[in-house]
């Protein structure tokens, strides 16, 4: 059988990395992250790793550079294509393409993330000053695809708003894991 990929999409701070890493460790499957790709980048490019600079390398990389992106990104893990592996942090539909032909033959799964803006505007809180910056971060073209395309691709989604536990259980009931 082949392995599956599951990747993980939602707004900011609704979660999704949390999750992504305990699940990763839960399954014992390799993890990887878009976020973690961006943030190296910036540190090679010398740049400060603030939310607009990080933002801004991500779009140029998807718009320029989509498929080394992706190919980076796989490439932080030991794992080859046919086996099972847990993907943080997908934010374009262009991306979700790229990905199911690269996973093959594994099976890109995509799980979203789901949490109430006012929960993630208090994670923000100590990031952002108020809710025009919120506003500003959230409407960037990083972000635009995680509210409004990517959820309708979803195979499952989940309340971020639940405890890590409780959502692990969900994911792998739903992938058919045992308990």
């Amino acid at each position: 059988m082949s392995g599956i990929v599951v990747g993980l999409i939602g707004k900011i701070r609704s979660g999704k990395s949390s999750l992504s890493r305990a699940l990763s460790e839960n399954l014992n499957w390799p993890y990887v992250s878009f976020g973690d790709e961006v943030r190296s980048i910036t540190r090679k490019r010398g740049l400060d790793s603030s939310r607009e600079v990080l933002q801004e390398i991500g779009e140029e990389l998807v718009a320029k550079r989509a498929k080394e992106f992706c190919e980076a990104v796989l490439a932080q893990a030991e794992w080859q294509p046919g086996e099972s592996l847990v993907v943080d942090g997908i934010r374009h539909v262009k991306i979700v393409e790229i990905l199911r032909e690269m996973v093959r033959p594994s099976v890109l799964r995509l799980v979203y993330v789901k949490t109430a803006d006012e929960v993630r505007e208090s994670r923000l809180a100590h990031e952002i000053n108020g809710p025009k910056e919120i506003e500003r971060i959230e409407h960037h073209s990083t972000e635009e695809q995680v509210g409004t395309t990517l959820p309708r691709l979803v195979d499952l989604t989940v309340d971020g708003e639940k405890p890590i536990e409780e959502l692990i259980s969900e994911v792998r009931a739903w992938l058919g894991a045992d308990s």
